[in-house]
């Protein structure tokens, strides 16, 4: 296990050398034999044959804060010299620009030996680079590295990935820390997306920035998959479709709702056996969901269960146990039903969002929905069907329950059961 921190710079380039004579310094300024003019500035180096003390060093150079003309005159056979005008050795290449690789070396150090991130290393992005990772972080250039830890601290304001396809970081490591600034998008991925399993264990989101979480694969037959992820403070944090997430927590901050904005696609259940919903724990914010949940425990904060324009089917919440803060039940799905405890709170299925949809309380006999001396269940559809399950009831047991004028509803109100 290694560790490697990000130290890309701007405008940093990679040359192919050999005739390495004389060794580098970090920082040292070199220049073209017999042109002054043309300067740049050494970051590290890799020797893949030969020694300096043998004259014959071949490998990489990477070098920035180069002059113009240097940029222009670097040709093949072009010797670098330093300032005591001591060859150091002979370019093979022209100068290529790999600021924001992933995958150069010369953007994981300073010196001799820099590698890129390999299964089992540590990886942190502290500041001593704010540059973004713009390339080299596809599924075929990563294959999908197994780091030991990711992690991005708050001094680190630069971006990793973008929202085009295939441009996320492609890894699984173990472990994610992000208390970032910028954006970042990470894709659970395996070297290949015919890989039976691959997780994520762990996630802690504690930064301003934006996270978008995606997983590569998510059949019946493959698995990438987050196994827990945990929200303390964050801009915004998206779970793109088809994601497979085991366990979410939300658990902002202070407890202040406006740490934790969570939107979650469709479709973010588990396909490969043993096939599930998600298990959310929430205890304040704000969250958008529109895929199916397992069992969700909500103490505070908002819950938009459902979104406009996204027909789907199996849109069910197997089971809600709310405490506190507002569940809207309003899914783009005819017949999907909803089991729930209120102790607290309100259960709402008013929302104009999908209004048109039949929906259903309970799922069979010991599924139902209770309400609480506490907990209000709120019905008031404009007549919009709300029917209750065969063999389930609803059950009032002290709470508030609002229905329309002229409804028919199966209840049975017993404060003392």
């Amino acid at each position: 296990m290694t560790v490697k921190f990000w130290e890309s710079k701007t405008g940093l380039y990679e040359i192919t050398y050999t005739e390495g004579t004389n060794t580098p310094i970090v920082g040292e300024i070199l220049n073209i034999v017999g042109v002054a003019a043309d300067t740049c500035i050494v970051q590290a180096w890799t020797i893949t044959s030969g020694s300096w003390s043998n004259d014959n060093a071949a490998g990489k150079i990477w070098v920035y804060g180069c002059s113009a003309t240097f940029i222009t005159n670097l040709a093949n056979a072009a010797d670098l010299e330093n300032a005591g005008d001591s060859k150091i050795c002979n370019c093979t290449s022209a100068v290529a620009l790999v600021t924001g690789n992933w995958q150069v070396a010369g953007n994981w150090g300073e010196g001799e030996a820099v590698s890129v991130p390999v299964a089992n290393d540590i990886v942190i992005f502290d500041g001593r680079s704010v540059i973004d990772v713009t390339d080299g972080y596809s599924q075929g250039e990563t294959g999908g590295v197994s780091l030991d830890l990711l992690h991005m601290r708050s001094l680190y304001s630069g971006n990793i990935g973008t929202s085009t396809i295939d441009d996320q970081l492609h890894i699984n490591p173990d472990k994610v820390i992000f208390e970032g600034t910028g954006t970042m998008y990470l894709e659970c991925s395996a070297a290949n997306a015919t890989t039976a399993e691959v997780d994520i264990d762990l996630v802690i989101l504690n930064g301003t920035g934006d996270v978008h979480l995606s997983s590569n694969t998510n059949t019946v037959d493959y698995a990438c998959a987050f196994t827990e992820i945990v929200v303390n403070k964050i801009g915004s944090l998206y779970i793109t479709d088809h994601t497979i997430i085991t366990t979410l927590r939300i658990k902002p901050q202070s407890n202040n709702p406006s740490y934790a904005t969570v939107d979650i696609g469709h479709g973010c259940q588990r396909l490969k056996a043993t096939a599930a919903a998600m298990i959310i724990y929430m205890e304040n914010g704000t969250l958008t969901c529109d895929s199916p949940i397992l069992l969700m425990e909500q103490r505070a904060g908002t819950v938009y269960f459902g979104d406009d324009g996204s027909v789907l089917t199996g849109m069910d919440v197997a089971n809600l146990i709310l405490y506190g803060g507002t569940f809207y039940f309003r899914p783009d799905d005819a017949g999907a039903y909803i089991v729930a405890k209120i102790y607290g709170g309100n259960l709402n299925l008013t929302s104009s969002i999908n209004s048109d949809r039949s929906l259903v309380l309970g799922n069979g006999a010991g599924l139902d929905v209770i309400v609480y001396p506490s907990g209000v269940l709120d019905l008031r559809r404009g007549g919009s069907p709300i029917t209750i399950a065969a063999s389930s009831q609803l059950i009032n047991l002290g709470g508030t329950v609002y229905t329309d004028n002229n409804t028919e509803l199966g209840l049975t109100n017993n404060p003392l059961w």
